[in-house]
């Protein structure tokens, strides 16, 4: 009897799908028509070698994706519960750069609510500013600095200090389709892109996104510790937060949903389904790329 491996997933869309295996990074994008067998063993788990055709069992031994075991055990193997925590109220703080008083906020801000990772939108050199905090603070455990300056962009990275080309594409395109397992696991539980997320834009204005009108206070603001506490609580910030692909309306359908990072605005429709006013790139009902026929 053969077992399929944990760390094989499977992503169902309205046309294609995506089968992966995390163990190898290897990852298959498969026509709905040809997946019927294999939906059926990732559902069923465990399978006599008789049941299934021999070029599938062949497919699935050399990527290592099912193993053999007895029959007898197979009870003491339970589904895999999924389950995505993160110790942190915020993961990420994204800054859009104005001046140094607002880097200088921003870094304090990561340290005391233990933000790991900053993000700062710049074409200035901050490393001087940014390593002196960091030599002494625990928190932001990394500082990306993004830009379209190539002085800046084409530094080497250093140690919590990483340098990032500003990307002119659309936000979803598709070499922005990354196969990322902690990714992939919050997509399945949260908007990845909202998720623990605080926006800062050019003006100091605190916001749950970039694209928002609504501020929920100022960075520029004395008792800024006390503005972050009271905005972060506010359940109008962490209005996006749940808003998973599952229970967006085309989103659902399309196998790139748990490996898309997405920047547009979802609207609620009703008490079950979101939906965005704006048309992703990527129509999951004739799996094509609007970038691709153009």
């Amino acid at each position: 009897m053969y077992g399929i491996s944990s760390s094989v997933s499977f992503v169902k869309g309205y046309r294609k799908s995506f089968l992966i295996n995390f163990k190898n990074l290897d990852i298959f994008h498969i026509n709905n028509s040809e997946a019927g067998e294999l939906i059926k063993l990732i559902k069923q788990r465990f399978f006599k070698e008789e049941e299934i055709s021999s070029d599938l069992i062949s497919f699935l031994k050399e990527y290592r994706m099912i193993y053999k075991i007895n029959s007898k055990i197979t009870q003491q193997f339970p589904p895999k519960k999924i389950e995505y925590n993160s110790k942190h109220l915020i993961e990420y703080l994204v800054l859009e750069h104005k001046d140094d008083l607002t880097v200088q906020k921003a870094l304090k801000i990561c340290s005391f609510f233990k933000i790991p990772h900053l993000v700062i939108v710049t074409n200035n050199d901050l490393t001087k500013k940014v390593n002196s905090f960091l030599i002494n603070n625990s928190y932001p455990e990394s500082v990306s600095i993004v830009s379209d300056n190539v002085k800046i962009y084409a530094q080497e990275n250093k140690f919590r200090i990483l340098y990032i080309k500003k990307d002119t594409k659309p936000f979803v395109h598709i070499d922005s389709m990354e196969l990322n397992s902690s990714l992939f696991l919050e997509s399945q539980f949260s908007h990845n892109y909202f998720n623990k997320k605080i926006f800062i834009d050019e003006n100091g204005n605190i916001k749950n996104s970039p694209n928002s009108d609504i501020s929920f206070g100022n960075i520029y603001s004395y008792h800024i510790t006390k503005v972050i506490k009271k905005a972060i609580f506010n359940p109008n910030f962490k209005k996006y937060w749940k808003v998973k692909k599952d229970i967006c309306a085309i989103c659902k359908d399309c196998e790139f949903r748990y490996m898309c990072v997405d920047d547009r605005i979802p609207y609620q429709k009703n008490k079950h389904e979101w939906f965005h006013k704006t048309a992703c790139n990527y129509d999951p009902y004739t799996a094509t790329w609007k970038e691709l026929n153009n």
